[in-house]
């Protein structure tokens, strides 16, 4: 089974470069049209019966414009959400650098398991979504869609890469961009993790 793994649209903060986290921001028109356009893709391409996503409005709203190309039944898991950079959010990695250098010093040596305050550590965010994924209830579809945010995807495909995550940015998804990866994958990360 596949698992088509895709990020949100667009929304104003990834324009102007501020860490959105688990703050509800919404598409923006760019963003829309983006969704348009990966879901004329997906819909060229798979047959998706159903689609997960993350309960935040920029997932919410790209998943059900993909719903209204797809027609596919449309569910929400709450642990899709993006990885929670509590008093980060809102703010630009500039800004976190120059006037949390302590913890950001920490984070950036050990982003595993250091949290940022008030949030969360990819560790607990990679635990969440692949607990999630191993719980789609997939039945007899092949191809599920899960529409989420970058941090989950990079986190997913650092440990199925065996990727230390200081260097996870390697696998940041543009906006409204999908990978896949499979059951096997799965199973291969709980085992890697």
């Amino acid at each position: 089974m596949k698992y088509i793994l895709i990020r949100h649209g667009e929304t104003d903060w990834n324009k102007e470069g501020k860490i959105q986290g688990q703050k509800d921001i919404p598409l923006n028109e760019v963003g829309e049209q983006q969704t348009k356009e990966v879901a004329q893709i997906l819909k060229e391409t798979f047959h998706i019966t159903t689609i997960y996503t993350s309960p935040l409005q920029r997932a919410r709203k790209t998943a059900e414009i993909i719903q209204d190309y797809l027609k596919a039944k449309l569910l929400t898991k709450s642990d899709l959400k993006e990885i929670n950079l509590g008093i980060w959010e809102g703010k630009s990695w500039k800004e976190i650098k120059n006037k949390n250098s302590d913890t950001y010093s920490k984070w950036s040596v050990d982003r595993c398991y250091t949290r940022p305050e008030q949030g969360e550590s990819y560790n607990e965010l990679l635990k969440r979504t692949l607990s999630c994924l191993e719980n789609i209830d997939v039945g007899t579809d092949q191809n599920v869609l899960v529409v989420t945010h970058s941090a989950n995807i990079m986190v997913l495909k650092s440990i199925l890469h065996k990727t230390d995550f200081a260097k996870m940015s390697q696998y940041k998804e543009k906006n409204a961009a999908y990978t896949i990866i499979t059951s096997e994958d799965v199973a291969t990360m709980k085992n890697n993790y």
